[in-house]
């Protein structure tokens, strides 16, 4: 061979072989990751940019603040980027500590946040368009399983993509006030590669166990049958999920509505038989079931939807439900009949049914339906609950000063916030502030879970809407997006801004309790909502769209009450 040959194959073979340990030690360095907070009003999505700092983030100091009452939730969201896929990924937290006080780690929750992917927009104003948007909540581990037995874990960073995870904190009743804090640690294969301080001010009050606002989602059977895999009946193997379904609902300050949900033996004359309805639902009606034993603010009594069973089945049934109620000593004025949905004032089944169990109940029985306050209906309604845009505060003000109720569902913003998947973060969060603004008793949401066949891949379920009151996910549905399937629901982002709402009117009623008026902080977020908004259509200047508004707003309010209370 001669030798300028061998010199040049010498010379590739050392830069094919730089190249190659170039290529090699590019795969083969670490990813470098970063982290950063925000509160929990903000949806993250995957190309959101890195914060320095906000409300609840310090980012040259590394540290997340937040503040909150005793018997209250308070959250924020991590936000985790990689320059390289970055696989065994974990966050810890361990227990937050106040010289010998502690809040402990089975009161933190952490959540990996599921981007749902919306293709084309909801047909409702209100929709802010296409895109991945972070809605289920998927444990860090599995709540229903073995202890320790990870569900989300470990996660893995896609290149340059977010990933956000909710972090979830009780703070337990008549925990000491004062500076709590403690580390927040990012793990790569188990080593630590980044370390935060979380910083939490416990006020010196407390939110109360019992909470005001009047709130409930209905589930509807064949959708929860489709996701869960399971009859919607009252027996064990269902309850076994279904009772998972009303905790969190608790645990979310609301109550749900299942019209299929009957007692036995409905007839003309006989007593009704009240053991299996007792035997489960029995349990959520007196607060047994939960932990504080705390039962919800209202219940949606058992009245199918457009029953008709005829007048002298009506009648007895309606008997047996308030002597039901006596004996049980369960609270019959925060109960309801709602059986007829949207049929005008004047409708005949209407008015038939109102003048039935009116007289049969004796006037015990509130009668739910959803229109605003008309004459054809006085005397029959109990409780007004026409769709938000056609709330007109000043009309139901005169009914409720007769001790009547009135409450809203959804119509479309700017009345509230959209209640759909494609929607600011802030959506639900408003709901509460509108009821607090207009002296509304209540709300509701029409479904909590009117699913698609796969609710986690196709969000649109009617009308082209995507995930149109979705509260929950199905935990039974999780292997379609690449977990193990559980024994119950799976939280979502506008959960946990129902909760924050409804938090969020506690403290305007503590506040007012203490002698202080925190209608002009609402006003300064809220402007205008409900009807007064008339026509439909995005109003920048109803209500703020800006979450660290509402955090500061929130946070005002904290250090006037606990100012006060001393």
């Amino acid at each position: 061979m001669r030798k300028d040959s061998s010199v040049r194959i010498l010379l590739l073979l050392g830069l094919a072989g730089a190249i190659l340990g170039g290529c090699l030690s590019g795969r083969l360095r670490e990813p470098r990751i970063t982290v950063w907070a925000t509160g929990d009003s903000l949806q993250i999505f995957p190309d959101t940019p890195y914060q320095d700092g906000n409300h609840h983030w310090n980012g040259p100091q590394r540290s997340v603040s937040l503040s909150g009452a005793a018997n209250e939730w308070v959250a924020f969201q991590l936000v985790l980027s990689s320059d390289l896929t970055a696989k065994n990924i974990g966050v810890e937290i361990g227990g937050l500590t106040a010289s010998e006080e502690r809040i402990g780690e089975g009161n933190i929750h952490l959540y990996r946040e599921h981007y749902v992917r919306v293709k084309k927009s909801t047909p409702r104003h209100g929709s802010t368009g296409p895109g991945d948007y972070p809605d289920p909540l998927i444990p860090f581990f599995n709540p229903y399983g073995e202890a320790g037995e990870p569900l989300a874990l470990p996660l893995t960073l896609e290149r340059n993509r977010n990933l956000p995870v909710w972090v979830d904190i009780y703070i337990p009743p008549q925990t000491s006030p004062g500076e709590y804090a403690g580390t927040i640690r990012i793990t790569l294969r188990g080593e630590t590669v980044k370390e935060l301080t979380l910083r939490l001010k416990v006020w010196d009050f407390e939110l109360p166990a019992a909470k005001t606002l009047k709130v409930f989602f209905d589930l509807y059977s064949f959708r929860w049958s489709r996701g869960e895999g399971l009859p919607f009946s009252l027996n064990d193997r269902t309850w076994e999920v279904l009772n998972r379904y009303e905790i969190m609902a608790r645990d979310h300050s609301f109550s749900l509505g299942h019209w299929e949900l009957m007692p036995d033996n409905i007839t003309e004359d006989g007593p009704v038989d009240w053991t299996r309805y007792d035997r489960y639902l029995g349990t959520v009606i007196d607060g047994s079931l939960f932990e504080d034993g705390q039962p919800p603010a209202c219940w949606e009594l058992p009245f199918p939807e457009n029953w008709k069973p005829g007048e002298a089945v009506l009648r007895n049934y309606t008997r047996e439900v308030v002597r039901h109620w006596e004996e049980k000593g369960w609270d019959l004025d925060s109960a309801f009949a709602y059986i007829w949905d949207e049929k005008g004032p004047s409708h005949p089944d209407v008015l038939e049914y109102g003048k039935i169990i009116r007289e049969a109940s004796e006037d015990k029985v509130n009668y739910f339906y959803t229109h605003g306050p008309h004459p054809d209906l006085f005397g029959l309604v109990d409780w007004w609950a026409p769709r938000a845009s056609q709330y007109y505060p000043e009309k139901m003000r005169e009914r409720q000063n007769l001790g009547e109720r009135g409450v809203f569902y959804h119509g479309g913003e700017p009345s509230v916030g959209l209640m759909c998947l494609d929607a600011i973060g802030l959506a639900f969060r408003t709901w509460s502030w509108m009821a607090w603004k207009y002296r509304v008793d209540g709300f509701f949401g029409w479904a909590a879970n009117f699913w698609s066949e796969e609710p986690y891949l196709d969000p649109v379920s009617i009308h082209d809407n995507n995930g149109n009151l979705y509260v929950y996910y199905p935990g039974r549905q999780l292997p379609s997006i690449g977990y193990p399937a559980v024994k119950g629901p799976i939280p979502s982002f506008r959960i946990k801004m129902v909760r924050r709402g409804i938090q969020d009117y506690e403290y305007f009623l503590l506040a007012r309790s203490l002698g202080l008026n925190p209608d002009p902080l609402v006003d300064s977020i809220v402007r205008r909502g409900l009807g007064e908004t008339g026509a439909y259509g995005i109003d920048p200047g109803a209500w703020s769209r800006f979450p660290e508004e509402w955090y500061r707003v929130r946070d005002t309010l904290g250090e006037m009450i606990e100012a006060r209370g001393h």
